[in-house]
């Protein structure tokens, strides 16, 4: 086709769709061969598409365990600082090995009980934070009188907990006199408070 013509049919409507769709094909031509390379990750197959969703579905399975375990965490957390308020703290309950031996006496007194043996607190580590405390108690008294001195020691706080009792007549023939004898345990705190709790504690001194 001559210039002029080439020019003439370029001008019509058909002419300027005719190369509207060459350059179109001359760049989708120029993009096909640059990316020839990466075609399989810009288009990928049925294996590439199954490989992606198994991917996905493993991903929310780790991030949805991972969502449990620091809920369950989160839990164990709040279980144990509602515990604090029962163990025994120093700051708030006073010295152990005194304090306790004051509120088994106490507790006899109430009852007007007398107390055989009392002896002292013994303390032995669970962890860096908690230990045991016990105390042994040995009492020869009527049935009435222990009951009731047992009834004082339940209203003690913190809460006291009997690690061993036993209880029996005092001697053949004897009806009206019992042998009581058991040990005595509280758990002891002696970390670092939570901020909160050691708040709390401050607030309840003042």
């Amino acid at each position: 086709m001559r210039k002029g013509n080439m020019k003439m049919f370029a001008a019509t409507d058909r002419g300027k769709l005719a190369l509207a769709g060459g350059a179109l094909l001359v760049s989708w031509l120029f993009l096909l061969w640059y990316f020839s390379g990466d075609l399989a990750k810009l288009f990928p197959g049925s294996a590439g598409l199954t490989t992606a969703r198994e991917g996905r579905q493993k991903a929310q399975e780790a991030f949805t365990v991972q969502q449990t375990r620091m809920r369950e965490a989160e839990a164990l957390k709040r279980r144990y600082l509602q515990q604090l308020e029962t163990y025994w703290q120093t700051d708030r309950d006073g010295a152990v090995e005194t304090v306790m031996r004051q509120l088994v006496g106490t507790a006899a007194q109430q009852q007007d009980l007398k107390l055989n043996s009392l002896g002292t607190v013994r303390t032995s580590r669970i962890n860096a934070e908690l230990y045991y405390a016990e105390l042994d108690i040995a009492v020869v008294d009527s049935l009435e009188k222990i009951v009731g001195f047992l009834k004082a020691l339940e209203q003690t706080e913190p809460r006291l907990a009997w690690r061993r009792l036993d209880l029996r007549l005092a001697g053949p023939g004897d009806t009206a006199t019992m042998n009581f004898n058991g040990s005595l345990r509280v758990i002891g705190f002696d970390g670092k408070l939570p901020e909160s709790k050691r708040n709390e504690t401050t607030g309840a001194k003042q």
